[in-house]
């Protein structure tokens, strides 16, 4: 009886642990993607179309952040993650490769607009020629996301510096030079270098400084905000109303580089090396980084994220998918197939 009882407890172990190889081998594991919060939306949707084309066997894990603050978590904390997806690519191809991977996909564009809702202050008369004066009325708060974290927040910079250059006013002194810390200094070579502290600083309730873009949009909806310096995708994707500045301003349009490029932005943050920033034409970027756990999920998805139905999901988003990818560096032989 006791060989019998013996022999039974022997099935049931093999038994289960042939089930837990099958549950094991059933699964992808995890997919870890470090990604900017403007894309956070787009890519939840892609992951949970991902996941179901998958038969629900892998779980994808997003971790949003500034683009910034998302690199350093590679770069300078030594995070792992199998896809890092960012609102400028060139915080890619300058400070991960060749040393933290070694390929970046430029995937979209997008612009930078004016946010606000229908509670905002002056909402009913502000438009394309005025909303400078109304940003500097007195009662009227607006913000943007921190420029040491967040590309949305050193854009906002550009944006304002190229719109004091473009309308000859001191725009950017008025609204950011005296309320905050934050300096620009307009050369006589008609350039323009602003200088963001690590200790940066805010002296004014009219100005709202917040670590990533998304923590504005929540403010603009609680009406903490009257206007806020955002993408187009994220007032699309949030329902908000938005005033479009010109193209030498909203830093959409590649023909208008050379006037972009005339802005450049020093970042002084505590946790990194300082770096430099260049006004250019909004295109975002990504990469399997050489910790990534596991890469073959992560080309994976990036095959469908830059395939037809991830294509269509970024557009809905108000994302500006590029026509032709721009392959920077040694990417994976099957995403050069794809």
């Amino acid at each position: 009886m006791k060989y019998l009882k013996f022999i039974l407890a022997l099935i049931i172990a093999a038994l289960t642990m042939t089930s837990l190889i099958l549950i094991l081998h059933s699964r992808s594991g995890d997919l870890i993607i470090f990604c900017a919060g403007s894309l956070y939306s787009a890519l939840k949707e892609a992951s949970l179309n991902y996941k179901m084309s998958k038969g629900g066997r892998v779980n994808v894990i997003l971790e949003p952040s500034g683009s910034v603050t998302a690199l350093r978590k590679v770069t300078d904390l030594g995070k792992k993650c199998d896809v890092l997806a960012l609102a400028d690519y060139t915080l890619i191809t300058r400070y991960m490769i060749p040393k933290y991977a070694n390929f970046c996909i430029v995937f979209a564009g997008n612009e930078m607009v004016l946010c606000f809702t229908n509670k905002s202050k002056y909402h009913d008369i502000i438009n394309g020629e005025n909303w400078m004066e109304i940003l500097y009325s007195k009662d009227v708060k607006f913000g943007f996301s921190n420029p040491n974290e967040d590309p949305c927040g050193y854009r906002s910079l550009i944006v304002l510096a190229l719109a004091e250059k473009f309308y000859g006013k001191p725009i950017f002194d008025i609204l950011i030079g005296s309320n905050s810390n934050i300096k620009a200094y307009f050369l006589k070579n008609d350039t323009v270098v602003i200088k963001v502290p690590s200790n940066l600083k805010i002296n004014t309730s009219k100005l709202i400084v917040r670590s990533k873009s998304i923590d504005l949009l929540v403010l603009l909806k609680q009406s903490v905000i009257d206007y806020a310096i955002l993408y187009k995708s994220e007032a699309i994707q949030w329902k908000l109303k938005f005033i479009r500045l010109p193209p030498k301003l909203n830093l959409a349009y590649f023909n208008e580089s050379n006037v972009y490029g005339m802005v450049k932005v020093i970042l002084m943050a505590e946790t990194a090396k300082k770096k430099i920033v260049k006004g250019k034409p909004i295109l975002y970027g990504l990469t399997i980084p050489y910790t990534a756990l596991n890469r073959r999920q992560a080309i994976s998805f990036i095959k469908f994220l830059l395939g037809g139905n991830g294509r269509l999901i970024l557009e809905r988003y108000g994302f500006t998918v590029l026509k032709k990818l721009i392959i920077i560096g040694y990417v994976p032989k099957e995403l050069e197939e794809g």
